[in-house]
């Protein structure tokens, strides 16, 4: 089954066709690894900036996401040019039918994950760092799983470190990464020693908070034995895109949770200051 439809496909080729000339259709295609395909004279398009398309697209298996993912990297560097709102709105469109997302200048596979309310938890704290992460988990949870996991453990330590600067702790003095998220969840009150016992629901919350420091300790074991970073052997597989998504969900849902439990408490220590 074809992951980006031919409608979607023949849309973007007439929006080349309008919005581009030959040099910038080859740049494109060819910086982000397109080849060349072969395509019969008889079954070709009339004009050169058309063709051009078709063989880039003769050389595609639409069925693959490593390479689908090449060609939603061309579309991007095309709707970041298009100049006619409408033609964007129209093939934004396309890309949601085929269960694509379009946002910040980036095209998001439909993989379950939502970046958004990550985006939005970091962007009042002024986080460095958490946009480049999610775009990298977001373009390779269905291609590249091992970059997935090991982006979810660099995304749970960008945020963990913010906190701890935030309340004036230095991140260095955690040269491990479970040690370092699991101060910053201390820091945010978050772990299960900061739970009173005779407060209601105390068993329950306590056990919710174990289950982040269960998160931490699953992404830092499942990053080294498969995340990017180590030396593997070419056979030593087992982890696919199922179980990246799982782990990038929880990485990211724990991130965002830490944001949005920071700004709470940055808010509140406001408020009492003007008070």
């Amino acid at each position: 089954m074809s992951l980006i439809s031919p409608q979607t496909r023949t849309a973007f080729r007439e929006a080349f066709v309008r919005q581009s000339v030959l040099r910038q259709i080859r740049d494109w295609f060819d910086s982000a690894g397109v080849t060349l395909g072969s395509v019969p004279a008889d079954q070709l398009h009339s004009g050169e900036r058309r063709q051009l398309v078709e063989r880039y697209y003769a050389g595609v298996n639409w069925d693959l996401h490593r390479d689908t993912r090449k060609v939603l990297d061309v579309y991007e560097q095309l709707l970041a040019e298009c100049w006619d709102e409408d033609e964007e709105a129209k093939l934004t469109r396309l890309l949601q039918r085929d269960g694509f997302s379009y946002k910040d200048g980036a095209i998001y596979s439909g993989n379950g994950l939502d970046p958004d309310a990550l985006k939005d938890a970091a962007e009042p704290l002024d986080v460095r760092h958490v946009q480049p992460h999610i775009r990298r988990i977001m373009e390779s949870v269905e291609t590249d799983p091992d970059q997935a996991i090991g982006s979810s453990k660099e995304l749970l330590e960008s945020v963990a470190k913010a906190v701890l600067t935030e309340h004036g702790e230095d991140p260095s003095q955690f040269s491990k990464f479970p040690q370092l998220v699991k101060a910053a969840l201390k820091a945010l009150d978050l772990s299960t020693e900061s739970i009173p016992s005779a407060s209601k629901g105390a068993k329950s919350m306590m056990r919710a908070l174990s289950g982040m420091s269960q998160i931490v300790d699953s992404v830092a074991e499942l990053r080294n034995l498969y995340g990017t970073g180590h030396g593997k052997l070419a056979d030593e597989r087992g982890i696919g895109p199922r179980h990246a998504r799982l782990v990038a969900g929880s990485a990211t849902t724990l991130a965002t949770f830490m944001l949005e439990t920071l700004h709470t408490r940055r808010a509140k220590a406001q408020t009492q200051r003007s008070t």
